[in-house]
């Protein structure tokens, strides 16, 4: 749930009680107002834990925490390979982890980051100057974590796109059903 949505509703659950209140006059009917939202929150709070809990458990991003930089390469490559990428290793002088060519023909590089903590506004400069040493028409970069909220603002403003643990359980996810599909009709055009 993001942090927006998460205030919102908290907003919500405050003041729907309040403005009961101050209609009726009735504390009582205030009062179970609010425990009746605090209930329905709380459910939809553990709706969506144990749903992402299980989208953690499929994707088995868990892999994927204590991966090296070069580990958590290949395998972010591999995955944008099933997801119909074609990947091409970049040059060692650029600081950079491979290029992507999309299934639309557009060139884009890439830099994975294995991170603990979240990827900081330097790191996400140092990745657009890279980006404008080369010919590309797009710039990803793609953690196993999260980024700061500088790094986000500095990315967005730059047109660097930015893929974290989220993301890469989305990847993983399409990826393992796409496969699954792919072993379905092959097992069918078999019998």
């Amino acid at each position: 749930m993001s942090i927006r949505l998460h205030n919102l509703l908290w907003v919500v659950i405050l003041l729907v009680p309040l403005f009961i209140l101050i209609k009726t006059k009735n504390f009582e009917t205030a009062f179970m107002t609010f425990m009746l939202e605090l209930c329905c929150y709380s459910i939809y709070g553990l709706i969506w834990l144990s749903r992402n809990l299980k989208m953690q458990s499929e994707s088995e991003i868990w892999k994927t925490l204590k991966m090296t930089d070069k580990e958590l390469e290949n395998y972010t490559s591999s995955l944008l390979v099933q997801l119909g990428y074609k990947v091409t290793e970049t040059a060692n002088k650029h600081n950079l982890s491979f290029s992507l060519t999309s299934i639309e023909g557009k060139q884009i590089i890439v830099k994975v980051k294995s991170h603990k903590n979240s990827v900081g506004i330097r790191l996400v400069q140092k990745t657009l100057k890279e980006w404008q040493t080369i010919d590309a028409s797009e710039c990803w970069m793609i953690t196993n974590g999260g980024y700061t909220k500088k790094a986000l603002k500095f990315a967005s403003s730059n047109n660097l796109k930015l893929y974290d643990r989220d993301q890469l359980i989305k990847w993983s996810l399409k990826a393992k059903r796409a496969k699954k599909e792919q072993d379905n009709n092959h097992r069918e055009s078999k019998t």
